[in-house]
């Protein structure tokens, strides 16, 4: 089952997820806004998960402002996105954080694509962000980048505006597109 928690309840969530277990978010969703001076504003999604950082190297990921900074542990981007941010993606500023809310998923058991320790209980946080390109995109991921911005629409639109638990049917087309990012972010890797 995916719970739709609102903006204003991801920190009591988080609180609750310290008290049952040490909280380590397993992934953040994060909507980027590309500034493009040649293309215009891209928009993407993105998966940021702590589990996909080998090196043991925790980073600090941008946290969003609002008072939520001390609620959300460091989280280890992903190699990447570090990658992106290396070749002069940037964030615009702190404040352009903000958190559009969070998915529980209270699964029997982890979908396919995901590892995760125990049954279920996976807390998503999902966040949008405006971040700046600095020119060193390459031009040949743009297509890709653009095919993502259909994902960030279709899942994050449609699961953060609260309809999805209404309808099974949605409820299933919903754990479907969080899975399609996971793979279309393992594209834009290769």
């Amino acid at each position: 089952m995916l719970e739709i928690i609102p903006p204003s309840g991801v920190a009591e969530a988080i609180s609750h997820e310290r008290e049952v277990r040490e909280f380590r978010p397993t992934a953040m969703i994060l909507a980027h806004t590309v500034l493009d001076p040649e293309t215009g504003l891209v928009s993407f999604a993105t998966i940021v998960s702590a589990e996909n950082e080998r090196r043991g190297e925790p980073r600090n990921l941008w946290l969003p402002q609002g008072g939520l900074d001390d609620e959300i542990p460091e989280v280890a981007a992903s190699r990447e996105l570090r990658e992106e941010i290396k070749k002069g993606i940037k964030p615009v500023s702190p404040e352009a954080f903000t958190i559009l809310g969070a998915i529980r998923d209270s699964s029997s058991k982890p979908r396919d694509g995901y590892k995760a320790k125990g049954k279920g209980g996976k807390l998503l946080i999902a966040c949008s962000a405006q971040v700046e390109n600095t020119g060193a995109l390459k031009p040949n991921r743009r297509e890709n980048i653009a095919r993502a911005s259909w994902l960030e629409a279709s899942v994050l639109q449609a699961i953060l505006a609260g309809n999805m638990l209404a309808n099974p049917r949605k409820e299933l087309k919903a754990r479907f597109s969080i899975a399609m990012i996971d793979l279309v972010l393992k594209n834009l890797a290769k």
